[in-house]
């Protein structure tokens, strides 16, 4: 098969294609990353408690090491079931675009820095500065890096990867190939609508989430800017910017005080709209300072 696509939807109607072919992927992919997941990381929980106890390391340790099974199950679907190259799930080609990959990053760090100074100064959230140990900050930090970037790899392979494509397949508006994805991102996040007294809007910040990641490997025809987004949200959330209602203690240096639900949702739609906003100026940037170079 060509590898001459200029985006990875292109590759939907590719191989094996079939609404049925499609859906038995799609049921064992998850099957496959439930219980090969538990497989993986039991394994590695006494280990990894002996070292670090209890401690934020050792639980981040844990539960990344689960979804290392889900990094690998949508390559071998794509190319044993779809019968298509393995990238071809997220990617046009084998051409890695780490620029677009580190804009996104910096994008989305300084954004959320920004937005949660400003909701601080404006004195909507009560925020705090700690001063971490710094030995388990680095070591928290390391293993944010490298746990984080399979855990938002695997997420996007399976949500703006398979699954899109999976709609692609069968619909042409990108209304419906971002927006069913997007639901299903948002629906193991139910259990916040109960925890927010079944406010429908608890799940207003994943569902909007879900659809600036999916925006973005529309726009871009490939996986790299959601992978950079969404790994930069999660690693800021445990090294930059924490609440002190974390499950886990948190790290960061930036502590928001007792967020209410509805704060913590404004916030995070607004920066999901800044995102959008200046990832929007900077790609349509990026693609004129390009035209002007072939010209």
């Amino acid at each position: 098969m060509s590898s001459n696509s200029e985006s990875y939807l292109d590759w939907a109607d590719k191989g094996r294609s079939s609404f049925f072919i499609y859906m038995i992927g799609f049921i064992l992919i998850v099957l496959f990353w439930l219980l090969l997941g538990e497989f993986f990381s039991a394994p590695i929980r006494s280990p990894v408690q002996a070292v670090f106890g209890e401690s934020v390391a050792g639980t981040l340790l844990t539960d990344f090491s689960s979804f290392l099974p889900a990094l690998i199950v949508v390559p071998l679907a794509t190319k044993y079931l779809l019968a298509r190259p393995w990238w071809s799930f997220g990617f046009p080609n084998l051409k890695p675009d780490f620029s677009v990959f580190a804009l996104a990053v910096l994008v989305s760090l300084a954004v959320s820095l920004l937005v949660t100074l400003g909701f601080g100064l404006t004195g909507l959230l009560q925020i705090k500065l700690q001063l971490p140990n710094a030995r388990e900050f680095l070591i928290v930090l390391a293993i944010s890096c490298v746990g984080f970037l399979v855990q938002t790899s695997a997420e996007e392979f399976l949500f703006r990867g398979y699954l899109t494509q999976f709609a692609r397949r069968f619909f042409t508006s990108p209304l419906l190939f971002i927006g069913i994805p997007s639901l299903l991102f948002a629906a193991p996040h139910f259990a916040n609508v109960a925890s927010a007294r079944g406010h429908w809007y608890a799940l207003l910040p994943y569902l909007a989430y879900g659809v600036l990641l999916g925006w973005f490997a529309y726009r871009t025809g490939a996986l790299w800017v959601a992978i950079g987004l969404h790994w930069a949200n999660n690693l800021g959330n445990m090294v930059l910017v924490g609440t002190d209602i974390d499950s886990l203690p948190t790290v960061a240096p930036i502590i928001v005080s007792q967020p209410t639900f509805e704060m913590a949702t404004a916030m995070t739609l607004v920066s999901t709209a800044l995102i959008f906003a200046i990832m929007e100026f900077l790609l349509r940037k990026k693609r004129g300072m390009h035209a002007k170079l072939v010209l």
